[in-house]
């Protein structure tokens, strides 16, 4: 009968329960405070970011820097880009390729929100796919 539970909106969900610990004995007062005190308590309205989505998404926000002053630097050169320039470049592309391995290994983390995991995912994907297309045309041209 445990699959039946009956699950309430707002109320943290208890992994483990008995007629001991249930919350009709309690007075409004206890309920908040064993609510909000207990350690085997997961409140799935208020689910943290996955670790590895923030720092995914760090990596990508500098990815995103190191683009940016490259390009403006091979626009200022009139597209004769210096080594510093390079280097800058392939930093970004090495930023941008560990962003999307971070997003894709925050999948993995449990009861955490994957929204942030998702926006990460399709920003480090796209700034990996401009980078490595970019090499590419470089390669043939």
């Amino acid at each position: 009968m445990s699959f039946f539970k009956k699950k309430r909106i707002g109320i943290p969900y208890r992994r483990e329960e008995n007629i001991l610990d249930s919350d009709r004995f309690l007075s409004e007062e206890d309920k908040v405070r064993f609510a909000t005190g207990r350690k085997d308590m997961v409140d799935y309205m208020r689910r943290p970011f996955a670790k590895d989505a923030k720092f995914a998404l760090f990596m990508d926000v500098v990815a995103v820097v190191l683009l940016v002053f490259a390009v403006i630097k091979v626009i200022e050169n009139q597209g004769a880009p210096s080594t510093q320039v390079s280097a800058f470049a392939l930093c970004s592309f090495l930023f941008a390729a560990s962003g999307l391995y971070y997003s894709l290994k925050s999948f993995r983390q449990g009861v955490a929100r994957k929204s942030l995991s998702v926006v990460t995912m399709i920003f480090g994907g796209v700034l990996f796919l401009l980078w490595f297309m970019i090499f590419i045309l470089g390669i043939r041209g």
